[in-house]
């Protein structure tokens, strides 16, 4: 019973050992879609440990910014759908950097995971720019901007 105790544990130091290295931009663009399904699933805990507490946009917003917008649009009892409708990740300047283009649908009143459906009407699109950084072992949005998409400008 020993021997399969120490030939478990043995496996184990020696698979942790074996890992292969992490793909920033994949664990990013994983953690892209990750947010988008928090829009709908309606929980702002999980988009806000995303966001580091010094973020900073380009025009001043800061963390409690981002967390009164999102909790202003997930609290209320209306349905907020959301669908990622490209994204872009790629190595920052920065080497611990991860830099992310998105484009992201909305839709009040309405859920948008399936792709194979038309948007409805009076959904717009969102264009993100957001550099992510690991801290304490989770990506976190250090930066970024955002603006409405131009065809969706009235």
């Amino acid at each position: 019973m020993l021997r399969c105790v120490v030939c478990v544990l043995g496996s184990l130091v020696m698979g942790a050992c074996q890992q292969t290295p992490t793909d920033p931009v994949a664990e990013v663009r994983a953690l892209l879609d990750d947010l988008v399904e928090a829009v709908e699933a309606r929980t702002p805990q999980v988009i806000l440990s995303h966001v580091a507490f010094e973020f900073r946009t380009d025009d001043g917003l800061t963390y409690p910014d981002v967390q009164s917008i999102v909790l202003e649009y997930l609290i209320p009892e209306e349905t907020l759908g959301a669908r990622l409708e490209s994204a872009e990740v790629a190595v920052g300047d920065a080497p611990d950097e991860v830099r992310s283009e998105a484009r992201v649908r909305f839709a009040r009143g309405a859920r948008l995971s399936h792709r194979s459906l038309p948007p409805p009407p009076g959904s717009v699109v969102y264009a993100f720019e957001i550099w992510f950084r690991k801290i304490e072992g989770e990506w976190q949005a250090i930066r970024g901007r955002y603006q409405r998409a131009e065809e969706d400008a009235g």
